[in-house]
This record gives structure tokens, sequence and C-alpha cells, in this order.
């Protein structure tokens, strides 16, 4: 068959596309006539997201646990820490919490700190107490992240550095610390210019905006970011704890729609429940 890598990358594409049928049928092709381990559970992890994005729970965790099942036969560290830490992204964007964690603690035991994906594990379980609302232990993995990306930003980790760094200033909007939140973004800022992160750079400045009430310059912004409709819904969310009672919930009624339509159940339910609060 085809490199099972050059296919992955095709699915990936026809998923960043919104073709989720077409990549369906290549991820099926693939699990119908393959044998060796590592390329199933690549795909069988494919499947599962694919299942989610199409909104076809009652099918996702068959193809988790056949995907964590094959893992067992992988002497490979890399790439199993990359499947657990796929799985539990799925998990953590189902509102599956628990079993998020206990996978990204497993793909942590399988990396040391001066592994990206290591950096990347440590961003991704302080978005999880984030999402349950434990944000002491999410601001502990954040720190943890930004400190270990800075000290390797030699190797090219600036990446998990401008994420752990944005999530912190998130967490400040949380708590309703306008100013902490301020300087964390302007700290955040020149790290995704180096980076030449746009999407995350123009996400800075979007919740710059708001922090300054200039609808004019969120409008912008948000055209700026374009397809990554999730970062938007993110920070009208979370900086919406900074802005006044309208403005907040014109945003939270955006960020409402967006987590609906891309199925994040969790968030639109966190959105919703802000949203009543300022009624």
């Amino acid at each position: 068959m085809d490199n099972p890598e050059r296919i992955a990358d095709e699915v990936s594409k026809l998923i960043l596309e919104g073709k989720y049928t077409d990549a369906m049928k290549k991820v099926d092709n693939v699990l119908l006539t393959e044998t060796e381990p590592k390329t199933l559970a690549l795909f069988e992890e494919l499947k599962a997201r694919l299942l989610m994005l199409m909104e076809k729970s009652e099918e996702l965790q068959e193809h988790i646990n056949k995907a964590l099942s094959l893992l067992e036969n992988i002497d490979d560290r890399l790439f199993k820490a990359q499947i657990l830490i796929s799985v539990a992204g799925l998990l953590l964007y189902m509102g599956d919490f628990h079993n998020a964690l206990t996978y990204y603690k497993r793909a942590e035991t399988l990396l040391s700190e001066d592994e990206y994906d290591y950096l990347r594990i440590l961003n991704n379980i302080g978005e999880t107490y984030k999402r349950m609302e434990n944000l002491h232990l999410a601001t502990e993995y954040f720190s943890k992240c930004y400190e270990l990306a800075i000290k390797f930003r030699e190797r090219g980790y600036l990446r998990p550095a401008i994420y752990a760094s944005e999530n912190l200033a998130e967490i400040y909007a949380i708590q309703g610390d306008k100013d902490k939140a301020r300087e964390k973004l302007l700290e955040t800022l020149p790290l995704a210019q180096e980076a030449r992160d746009i999407s995350m750079e123009n996400y800075i400045l979007l919740a710059l905006a708001i922090l300054d009430g200039e609808e004019e310059k969120v409008k912008e912004y948000s055209e700026k970011i374009g397809p990554y409709t999730h970062y938007i819904a993110d920070v009208y969310y979370y900086f919406s704890f900074l802005a006044d009672s309208t403005f907040a919930k014109r945003l939270l009624q955006e960020a409402i729609d967006i987590y609906y339509r891309v199925g994040d159940g969790n968030m639109y339910q966190q959105a919703l429940k802000k949203w009543k609060e300022i009624e």
C-alpha cells in the first residue's frame, strides 16, 4: 500500500477542510488492508477523531480502545506517547477529564523534560485542570511548561511557551485581574512574533482589543484569525470576564454559537453558564 504517513497527512488535510466522509474512506481502507501495529494504532486514533467530528460518539470509544490496546505491542516510546497524547486530547474535548488526565500522565512517564512532547503534555494537563476549574493546578502546569520551554528555546521550543503563557493570561482573566492578564498578553506577543505564529499573534491582539473595549479591532482580528474558529470562541469566552456586561454578553453569545457548531460540549456549557450569570 501507499506510505501510511503520507495517507495520514492527506487525512489530516481533509479533516481541516471539513471533508470528513472522504477522510473516513481513506482511514477505513488502511484499516482493512494494513497489519502493522503502529500503522493500525495511528489510523484507529484518526478514526476516533473523525467519529468525534462527525458526532458519532457511540462508536468513538471502541476505536480509542483499539488504538490503546495496539500500543501494548509497540516499543517505540515516542510513538506511544504521541498516540496517548492524541487520545487524551479527544477525551478532553469530550469532557472526560479524568481519563484525559490518566492518558496525559501515562504519556508523561515516557518522556524527559527536554523533549518537545513533554512540554505539550504539561500544557495539555494545565488545560484539563483549567476546564475542571482547578486554577491552582492549571497555573502550576502552565508555569512549569513555560519555564522549561524558555529554558530550551534554542531547540525551537517557543510554541509551548506561547501557549502556556497565553493560558496563564486566560486564568488571570477568569480571576478578574485585568492588569495581570494584559501584562501576560504583552509578554506573550513578542514570543508569537518571534515564532512567526500568526494565528497566536492575532489571538493575543484580539484579546487585547477586548480588554480595551475596541469593538472594531475585535472584528478586525477575528476576521484575521479566520478558519481557526475555536480560537475565536476561546478568546471571546475567557476575556469576556474582563469586559463590561453588554459587550461580554455579545462575546459570550458568539462563543456559545461557535462551541455548539464545533461540538465542544464542555466549553459550550461553561460559556452558557457565564452568559446566564450576566443576565
